[in-house]
């Protein structure tokens, strides 16, 4: 029999491809950059797409889920002109890694918590320096073209 947590992973990834899936065929991804573009200024969509993934990457938890779900919408946005394709994508990834690391919830805070006899808060506390002083870089470097 093989390794249960390989196969949970395997499966939620396969899970989120096809909800992926459901909602390009139902043109959800459309519909969320059409909003995102009518409710946000031009100069604050790329920090704005990166809080709200942060938000929404640290409440599921799983970076493959949030790649996966979230990754079509900033595609959709960088062909209406948003941002750079790779910027936006870029985005998406970075905060599905970095929420997957925050979340206390997330497979690999349990598994290294567990294995090194650690405490969430210890762990937590560690992880949000380095996640915010990030952070605020990324959201310093989204705005320089449009401060020069």
């Amino acid at each position: 029999m093989g390794n249960k947590n390989a196969l949970t992973m395997c499966l939620t990834f396969l899970f989120s491809r096809a909800l992926s899936a459901i909602t390009q065929s139902i043109s959800s991804a459309d519909t969320v950059a059409n909003l995102i573009l009518n409710f946000l200024l031009a100069k604050l969509l790329l920090p704005g797409i990166f809080l709200a993934y942060a938000f929404i990457s640290t409440a599921i938890s799983r970076s493959m889920e949030v790649i996966a779900l979230m990754v079509p919408i900033a595609v959709n946005l960088a062909k209406n002109g948003a941002f750079d394709l790779e910027i936006g994508t870029a985005a998406v990834v970075g905060d599905a890694v970095l929420s997957d690391n925050l979340s206390i919830i997330s497979d690999t805070t349990i598994a290294s918590i567990s294995s090194q006899g650690a405490l969430v808060r210890e762990k937590l506390k560690a992880n949000l320096k380095v996640a915010f002083i990030s952070s605020i870089i990324t959201l310093i470097y989204q705005q320089l073209p449009h401060i020069v």
